[in-house]
């Protein structure tokens, strides 16, 4: 049996003992031409070649024998200068019975400590990446015993006793059943991430038709192309004296708890929820938080074997077919990396707003995107004569960022994560997609926590060198503001010095918004011609910059988006219906635009309400008049469902981002435009006032988050008086 794919009856060299080449031609697979799977019959044989030993022949029948499924023969310990590689891909349980979690527990507890005592052997990694794999495996359906806390507990003593286990070859019997249309399909899938605690995993195949590419030969090629070779010019990594991050459990904890319910597993079949059931309702003393904790502090102080970092600091690749074109991956690592990341990340949060802002806002900066929407925004509401507007895309810029600059911007600003960041990036990591293996060479992994923060600590210095009066940063996200000559030579600058960073400006997606005769020929004196657009039609990070029949589009487009969940949401239970759309799919789903854009006054929104207010009634299966939609969109407090009217939030909620960047927005601004009012806050106001009964409370700008209440209280408090006048 192979160690990497776990296909039996690979033939093997017998000069050498070691398999056959076999996979996919031109992506065979990495177990070819290295030891078959310990325990297995080729092992055994392997074995014999390996001691020249005639006389053993006749007993490999009887050394490796199998029953349902699972092989006698204990594990035979692999070289530690063999290589670490991904588990063998099994169905794992999602999560874990309560009755098998004590011995699930001490079984990953005694894992972790033995690879703190022999950190540097491959054979404690390897059954430490292995676990998952072989304790956690949904067992086939039938036979004689059906108890899945028993399967789980004897998976469990079968690997602490070492032996290994295949799955069984035995198939489960297929049930009959009715065809069913896509979108019930959509809407089963849905329930069922409701029923796991998945919201978000259940919105998203409610809310999106993507769907995944076929793991073959043409995608393996598009994936190869985004993800380039080491540069041969690759300067040596950096030192550093500074002692490496260690934290203590309750740090520990806390980053296994921001893994959201579902949050999916790596290579291994490890899931953050796994971690989670095995600790509910233990303290910060536990054996297992300990042990969890020293295995991160183990990998922050960057001493993880180089014979580990392929696999460990891997990840599962997926290809997402875009709408526009192309493929966009999606990477998931192992829940070790993501949890060492995460409390990297939280270590360095709070430093990071005072260190990025305010020209890169995409780390570490609260309400960055709406504020860098709402300075945008102004700078086009009051140009001046000959100032233009530039927006700069970047082509596949995480994958490209070169991993020296990474390392050398995490030296400069946070040496005591460099260790660990230099054990993840300094090498070629595995990135196993479908049967295919690609290696991951360049650029901060799409997946791994730390990404954001490693673009924006090596791009802080280029965009710290602009000399527009303007300069917005989100990510690779970039806009400029100022005279034309200005930022064309911001342009240049940026562009050359970001060559240099292994990232290129995809000039195709760049838009300039102001241009005339004179600056669009002083571009392209300088071969600089790039698309054009009008103010009306400037979308920043999302949110469209303008009101009007742009905006309007795009939220009759949302109109649409939630017609196709309405009808996916008749074919759901009503409960889960009506969770989906208090919570998620109405109003939530449209906040960001509400709060970052003008459209208090557009037309769409009445015909959005309608929309809601039809799926609300064929959930409840109740007919809804005008007075029952007012009562169900009130707060729960004020006696409502919840479903909030986006008609009555839209003033509040623009009203409210206003406020709560009022002086991060200022920070971004030139002079000049700091006390110059939002275009949108007058018609917003005006409308929060209409909405209100009461005109005694005015408040102003920095009042504002306080709106969305007061206007839910003024309408409960008339529909009150309503109702009593009625029933007088």
């Amino acid at each position: 049996m192979c160690s990497v794919c776990r296909r039996g009856g690979i033939h093997i060299v017998i000069t050498r003992g070691l398999l056959r080449q076999h996979g996919p031609r031109g992506n065979e697979c990495r177990g070819s031409r290295s030891r078959p799977f310990p325990g297995s019959q080729q092992a055994v044989l392997s074995h014999i070649v390996d001691v020249g030993s005639s006389q053993s022949t006749a007993a490999i029948s009887q050394s490796a024998v199998h029953v349902a499924g699972v092989s006698t023969t204990p594990t035979t310990s692999p070289s530690q200068n063999d290589v670490i590689l991904h588990p063998a891909q099994a169905r794992i349980l999602k999560r874990i019975p309560k009755g098998a979690r004590p011995a699930v527990g001490s079984l990953l507890q005694k894992l972790i400590q033995d690879v703190m005592q022999r950190p540097s052997s491959t054979t404690s990694w390897s059954r430490l990446i292995g676990f998952s794999s072989s304790c956690l495996v949904k067992p086939s359906r039938g036979g004689k015993s059906r108890n899945l806390t028993t399967a789980i507990v004897k998976q469990v003593r079968q690997y602490e006793l070492g032996t290994v286990i295949t799955p069984p070859d035995r198939l489960p019997a297929q049930r009959r059943k009715l065809p069913k249309t896509y979108d019930e399909t959509i809407a089963a899938m849905a329930s069922a991430k409701l029923e796991d605690g998945d919201v978000k995993g259940a919105v998203r195949l409610l809310c999106s038709d993507d769907r995944l590419a076929v793991a073959d030969g043409a995608t393996l090629a598009e994936l190869s192309r985004l993800h380039p070779s080491a540069p041969v010019n690759r300067r040596a990594a950096p030192s550093t004296t500074t002692p490496p991050l260690q934290v203590l459990p309750v740090a520990v904890r806390a980053a296994i708890q921001t893994f959201p319910n579902g949050s999916a597993a790596g290579p291994d079949g490890f899931r953050p929820q796994h971690l989670k059931d095995l600790m509910i309702g233990a303290s910060n003393d536990i054996p297992l938080l300990l042990a969890v904790t020293d295995l991160i502090n183990l990998l922050l102080e960057g001493k993880t074997p180089l014979s580990v970092r392929g696999a460990l600091f891997g990840a599962t690749l997926l290809a997402v077919v875009k709408k526009q074109g192309g493929i966009r991956p999606i990477a998931v690592g192992y829940v070790w990396r993501r949890i060492a990341a995460k409390v990297a990340c939280s270590h360095v949060k709070d430093a990071c707003a005072s260190l990025l802002a305010p020209r890169q806002l995409g780390f570490g900066v609260s309400g960055g995107a709406e504020a860098a929407v709402r300075a945008a925004r102004r700078f086009l509401d009051n140009m001046q004569p000959g100032q233009l507007f530039l927006k700069i895309d970047f082509r596949n810029a995480f994958n490209t960022l070169r991993r020296d600059a990474i390392l050398e911007a995490i030296e400069k600003h946070f040496p005591e994560l460099l260790l660990y960041a230099a054990s993840t990036i300094s090498s070629p990591t595995d990135l196993q997609f479908g049967q295919f293996v690609l290696l991951s060479e360049e650029g901060a992994q799409q997946g791994d926590p730390l990404g954001p923060l490693y673009f924006c600590l090596v791009f802080k210095e280029v965009l710290e060198s602009l000399q527009s009066e303007l300069v917005l940063g989100y990510l690779d996200d970039v806009a400029v503001g100022d005279s034309a000559a200005t930022v064309l030579n911001d342009f240049k600058q940026l562009e050359t010095t970001a060559k240099h960073l292994g990232l290129e400006v995809k000039r195709s997606k760049c838009e300039v918004v102001g241009h005339t005769d004179d600056t669009r020929n002083m571009f392209a004196t300088d071969n600089v011609n790039l698309p054009e657009t009008s103010q009306s039609l400037v979308i920043f990070l999302g949110a469209p910059l303008s009101a009007g029949q742009h905006l309007n589009t795009i939220l009759q487009g949302k109109k649409e988006e939630l017609l196709l969940l309405t009808r996916r949401l008749e074919l759901m239970p009503s409960h889960d219906s009506l969770f989906l759309l208090r919570n998620v799919l109405a109003a939530p789903r449209l906040m960001y635009i509400l709060r970052t854009s003008p459209c208090t006054d557009s037309p769409e929104l009445p015909l959005y309400d309608s929309v809601l207010r039809n799926s609300l009634s064929a959930t409840l299966n109740v007919d809804i008049d005008d007075n029952r939609w007012l009562q169900a969109s009130l707060p729960v407090r004020w006696g409502g469902l919840g479903v909030r009217s986006v008609v009555l939030l839209a003033p509040s909620a623009y009203l409210a981002s206003a406020a709560s960047t009022m002086e991060l927005t200022s920070t971004l601004l030139p002079i000049r435009l700091r006390d110059i009012e939002d275009s949108g806050v007058a018609s917003a106001m005006s409308a929060w006032r209409m909405a209100t009964t009461s005109r005694t409370a005015t408040p102003s700008i920095t009042s504002q988050p306080t709106t969305p209440v007061a206007s839910a209280a003024c309408l409960g408090r008339s529909m009150l008086q309503d109702a009593g006048r009625t029933a007088a």
